[in-house]
C-alpha cells in the first residue's frame, strides 16, 4: 500500500470538506473518516474481509482505564491504538486451550494475527498493520466489542 495514496486521499477528504472517504482498488480498501472534534481515524484493510483501524494516540479514549490490562497505570502518549473494525466477540487465542496470540510486550511483525473477532459466526483475524510491540490490551477474552473500540495499544517499530 502506497503511503502517498493515503496522503492524497486525506487531502481530498479535507479539501472537499467530506466526513468520510471510502476507496477500493483490487483487494485493498482504504476508509478515511473525519471527526471534527479530534484527529481522523485511518482504517487500512488487507482484504475485503479484514480491516484494521489505526486511531491517533491523542484521540480521547472511550474506554475505562480500569478495564485495561496495561502493565502501567498510565498510557504511553507515543502509543498508537488498534481498534475493532467490526462488531463481534473478541477472542485473544485461536482455541480455548491454546496460548494467547499476543500479550503485553509481544513483538509482532506486519501481518501477524493479534486476535479474532467473531461476527455472524465468521472468525475474522485481526492482523498487525505494521511491525510493533504490544503495550496495552484494552479488552478481555470473549468480550463483545463495537466498531472503533480500542483493542490494543502498540508502539510502532
Amino acid at each position: 500500500m502506497d503511503i502517498n495514496l493515503i496522503k492524497e486521499l486525506a487531502n481530498v477528504l479535507n479539501d472537499k470538506a467530506l466526513n468520510e472517504l471510502d476507496y477500493s482498488i483490487d483487494n485493498c480498501r482504504i476508509v478515511l473518516k473525519k471527526n471534527n472534534n479530534v484527529n481522523s481515524n485511518i482504517i487500512l484493510a488487507q482484504n475485503a474481509d479484514t480491516e484494521v483501524s489505526i486511531t491517533p494516540s491523542n484521540t480521547p479514549s472511550t474506554q475505562n482505564a480500569d478495564n485495561s490490562k496495561n502493565a502501567n497505570a498510565e498510557d504511553n502518549i507515543d502509543d498508537e491504538k488498534i481498534t475493532a473494525s467490526i462488531i463481534g466477540t473478541f477472542y485473544d487465542k485461536p482455541a480455548p486451550d491454546e496460548e494467547s496470540f499476543v500479550t503485553i510486550g509481544t513483538k509482532v511483525k506486519k501481518g501477524d494475527v493479534l486476535c479474532i473477532i467473531e461476527s455472524m459466526k465468521l472468525m475474522n483475524e485481526i492482523k498487525a498493520p505494521f511491525d510493533c510491540v504490544i503495550t496495552s490490551i484494552y479488552v478481555d477474552n470473549e468480550e463483545v466489542v463495537e466498531f472503533g473500540q480500542e483493542l490494543f495499544g502498540v508502539k510502532v517499530m
